[in-house]
């Protein structure tokens, strides 16, 4: 297919390709970056469960060091 043709026609073929398989991703990267609502309530997910973490964390830091545990830490 190639024989005879310089190594920018495969190239330019090869990129063709590559472009259009990733054709979908960019569409739906770009379809979730201008949707905010949903952006925003992926964030709130995604900040309520690495609290939730960090206090399991912390717990166990305080019993280990000695330390009370705060019970009333703000939300």
């Amino acid at each position: 297919m190639y024989e005879g043709k310089g190594y920018g026609v495969f190239k330019e073929d090869v990129a063709e390709v590559i472009v259009e398989s990733l054709r979908p991703i960019r569409e739906k990267y770009n379809d979730l970056l201008n949707n905010k609502d949903y952006l925003e309530q992926v964030y709130a997910i995604g900040a309520d469960k690495a609290e939730r973490q960090a206090r399991k964390t912390l717990r166990k830091v305080y019993k280990k060091v000695g330390l009370i545990e705060r019970k009333y830490l703000p939300r």
